[in-house]
């Protein structure tokens, strides 16, 4: 007696539980409306790569890089100016020049104003390897700015691939306890009908409503798990078409299955392709260049200068008159500043630590990866053989299912013996599904730790 009252309050929550999230679910449907919106895979890709923020910063990232290099590549050419002036003087008495006979020289008086017109050239001949390691660099931080694109692209690549197949784990899971829900509603009505005939009893019936209370909320859950994946596949392509995204997979297309990966070969392609590595080799290159600068203190910077000058009144004209003058200059100019040689040793020391954090860094990144490629390809095997496990428990639980509902039907088996074999034929059912699931985030997982699809 107590056995039974425990069994209709249980009854009694599991269907207040449905009713409410029955609600749910149905606003759920009513807002994604319209025909659904199929896509692949590579599809899914292609528009989260379209609609990611990260890829146009990427982007805007590589024009400054490319600024940057067309900057330094300018610093070999001429500067150029062209100034130019007018200015009003104060009037001054005249002077006079005393000669040796006795005599004086009587010298005008300055104009009251001066009007100059220069042009001025500077060519670097040699800049102590500044202006050379300078565009280096500058070509090594754009070549870093697009190895970034590539990794956002295998990044976005990653989280698409991860979520849409969550949403197929999802979307699967809601297929199965849907059959699930009509097998039990299938078992309900003949126990029903069984009753009325006075074959079975009352707990038959209630056990067999709870089997169907009971798939009701896994058909809740799994439901809610589909409509959480959807979210979050939505913002990552950017749908705001309101259409709902049904994924086009097959679990039975063979060309699906995951491809064969070696370690060593796996470990290499990591190595040559993994954007953290190269971004890291880049900036020890970069760090080089600049020891390289600080090292070229001792190099004098030298420059040809030219100067055109026209000038009223002109400073080189003496007597000075009021005309404009024509007049030129070139020469060699030679600099070393001792500033820099007094700070070139502290500017090494600290250069050569910078660097050879790097270089740890670099260190650490090549064993990072080398113990993930290795923790890949075993997820990768355990999943390929829980697929087939799974896969040969789902058929047992078919035909077990079969033989013991044919039992079932000719009275040679009771409604509890059903109610273990439908459980055990739906655990199947979504270990099956977890398992496909698993083996395709395990090669998703495995691709972008090999650097793979950037």
């Amino acid at each position: 007696m107590k056995e039974n009252r425990r069994i209709v309050w249980f009854m009694g929550i599991a269907v207040l539980a449905v009713l409410c999230a029955g609600t749910g679910r149905l606003s759920a449907r009513e807002i994604n409306t319209g025909e659904p919106l199929e896509l692949t895979l590579e599809e899914c890709i292609e528009k989260g790569i379209t609609a990611s923020p990260e890829l146009a910063g990427a982007n805007a990232e590589i024009v400054q890089k490319e600024a940057a290099l067309d900057l330094a590549q300018r610093s070999r050419w001429p500067s150029l100016e062209i100034s130019g002036g007018y200015t009003l003087l104060s009037e001054v008495e005249n002077g006079e020049i005393a000669i040796p006979s006795g005599d004086s020289i009587s010298l005008p008086s300055a104009d009251s104003e001066a009007v100059a017109l220069h042009f001025t050239a500077a060519q670097p001949v040699f800049s102590g390897f500044e202006i050379r390691t300078g565009i280096k660099n500058s070509e090594k931080l754009l070549g870093g700015a697009r190895l970034n694109r590539r990794g956002t692209i295998r990044e976005i690549r990653y989280r698409v691939e991860q979520t849409y197949w969550r949403l197929v784990n999802a979307a699967e899971r809601v297929e199965v306890t849907g059959k699930g829900v009509e097998r039990a509603e299938s078992l309900l009505k003949e126990v029903r009908s069984l009753f009325s005939q006075g074959m079975v009893t009352r707990e038959d019936v209630l056990r067999m409503e709870m089997n169907r209370e009971q798939s009701l909320l896994l058909s809740l859950e799994a439901d809610h798990m589909l409509q959480l994946s959807m979210m979050e596949l939505d913002l990552l392509i950017g749908n705001t078409s309101g259409k709902v995204v049904r994924p086009a997979y097959d679990f039975e297309n063979q060309d699906m299955l995951p491809e064969e990966f070696d370690y060593q070969n796996t470990l290499t392609s990591a190595f040559a392709q993994r954007t953290e590595l190269q971004l890291v080799q880049i900036q020890k290159a970069v760090q080089e260049g600049e020891m390289k600068k600080i090292s070229a203190a001792w190099w004098p910077k030298i420059s040809l200068q030219g100067q055109i000058r026209y000038d009223n009144p002109h400073t080189r004209q003496f007597p000075p008159e009021n005309e404009f003058v024509f007049s030129w200059q070139i020469g060699v100019m030679g600099t070393i500043s001792l500033t820099r040689l007094k700070n070139m040793e502290p500017e090494k020391a600290a250069a050569e630590g910078a660097y050879q954090e790097l270089a740890g860094r670099e260190e650490e990144l090549v064993r990072k990866i080398s113990l993930q490629i290795k923790k890949d390809l075993l997820e990768l095997e355990r999943s390929r053989k829980l697929l087939e496990s799974t896969e040969t428990i789902l058929a047992q639980a078919k035909e077990n299912y079969d033989i013991v509902y044919n039992k079932f039907r000719s009275g040679s088996a009771v409604n509890s013996d059903v109610l273990s074999a439908q459980e055990k034929l739906l655990n199947a059912q979504l270990q099956r599904t977890q398992a496909f699931t698993a083996q395709r985030l395990a090669v998703s997982q495995i691709k972008y730790d090999a650097g793979y699809g950037e």
